[in-house]
């Protein structure tokens, strides 16, 4: 008897939900906000997102085969071991992206979606979730890899002090921040489809005029904790990128006058023209590493307003249609984070490259996409440990004010190319 009535509820308990969710469509049937037509609704708009992700994936796909192909490879290189969490994480992202309608619950409210939607609820959440985790894990390699310029040329930390004590830490940290934000917005139910905001399963209210506190709202995440923590986390990897960005051209900047300093010294009291030549030229090195971590630093604050700015513009906006061009923009750029990052990967191997081995520039290009680029940004790295070394020497000998004091190594003859010498300690 007890078992009759459990069934007999259950099924009564099935009927209220089916009949609540028909009541829920037929509520909206009429509803004129429906009717609304944007660019991401349309075939237009999906196809433009459709393109940018695949042009990203294959971009982040060539930079992962490079780094493989390379001598240095994964394991002998930090650089490459952060642009390949980057590059992984940007794919992880933009192959969601490139889904578009697909996950999309195929009973949704929303008619105007000219794409194929063949999802459901959980279609829809599994979206949302990889998008996500993609874009925050890789806003938290973008500060990763600042503190990693940061390291060493601010604070001269060698390439193996880093792998052991800070590197570990940064990859936990980057990987947990996506992970936990994501899972924490899917199990809130976050992610919905809306003509409004994007052709894929983003962050949005549902349906997307609904009001905070109003009963009508499902996944109002303005109110929740993952959205709070979302925009702490990229806060937080944004004021790492400048922070470190001003430490570094501070420090090269310090350089850069300690040289001048030492210029005049050089002319009016004698002091060793060896020395001075060597900490130029490795300055510049530094410099051209400097260049490297600017235009890292200009395109992961343009993520950054891709990802988090123009969103939380779109939000403020609350019901308002974004303008064409916003849309436009929104759609063609928002995944092409993977693609800019390769061109500054690529561009700087082959620059190093002609550095190495006077030669076209296209000719270098070719080498670097074949893997066989010899050094790169390695060899540069290492100019900033020489410079660890004899910046220190340096300030030994200033601080004497002696110009008896002679170096107990012999003299070291500069290359005529213009690379580090490799006597040097």
């Amino acid at each position: 008897m007890s078992l009759f009535t459990s069934d007999r509820n259950l099924l009564h308990s099935i009927v209220i939900e089916t009949e609540g969710q028909q009541h829920q469509v037929e509520q909206h049937e009429h509803d004129e906000r429906l009717d609304i037509t944007t660019l991401y609704t349309s075939w237009a708009g999906i196809i433009v997102t459709v393109i940018s992700s695949v042009i990203s994936i294959v971009a982040s796909a060539v930079v992962i085969g490079i780094i493989y192909r390379s001598a240095k490879g994964l394991k002998n290189s930090v650089y490459h071991r952060i642009l390949f969490g980057m590059s992984a994480a940007d794919i992880i992202q933009t192959l969601a992206l490139a889904f578009t309608t697909l996950p999309m619950p195929r009973d949704m409210i929303y008619t105007n979606f000219q794409g194929l939607i063949i999802g459901n609820n959980a279609s829809c959440l599994a979206q949302g979730f990889f998008v996500s985790f993609g874009a925050v894990t890789g806003l938290m390699y973008n500060a990763m890899l600042s503190l990693y310029y940061l390291f060493f040329i601010r604070y001269n930390m060698s390439n193996e002090e880093f792998a052991r004590w800070i590197e570990p830490l940064l990859h936990v940290v980057s990987v947990l921040s996506g992970l936990i934000t994501a899972s924490l917005m899917t199990s809130s139910g976050s992610y919905h489809p809306s003509p409004l905001s994007t052709s894929w399963c983003g962050v949005d209210k549902y349906p997307y005029w609904c009001t905070a506190g109003g009963g009508d709202c499902d996944g109002d995440v303005t109110q929740t904790a993952p959205y709070v923590l979302a925009y702490l986390i990229s806060i937080t990897s944004v004021c790492i990128l400048v922070s470190s960005m001003i430490l570094i051209v501070t420090a090269v900047r310090g350089q850069q006058l300690r040289m001048n300093n030492k210029n005049s010294l050089v002319a009016s009291r004698g002091t060793e023209a060896r020395d001075l030549e060597r900490e130029a030229h490795i300055l510049a090195k530094t410099k051209i590493v400097m260049k490297q971590a600017i235009a890292y630093t200009l395109i992961n604050m343009f993520g950054f307003v891709m990802i988090v700015v123009l969103p939380f513009i779109r939000n403020y906006n609350e019901g308002q249609v974004p303008s064409m061009t916003f849309q436009v923009f929104f759609l063609i750029f928002r995944p092409l984070q993977g693609l800019l990052n390769s061109i500054i990967f690529i561009c700087h191997k082959a620059f190093a490259f002609q550095r190495a081995h006077p030669t076209k520039f296209y000719t270098a290009l070719g080498k670097v996409l074949k893997g066989e680029e010899d050094e790169g940004d390695d060899r540069v790295i290492s100019d900033l440990l020489i410079l660890k070394k004899h910046s220190a020497l340096g300030r030994v000998r200033f601080a004497f004010d002696d110009n008896s004091y002679e170096s107990s190594a012999p003299p070291i003859e500069l290359p005529p190319t213009g690379l580090p010498p490799t006597g040097l300690p």
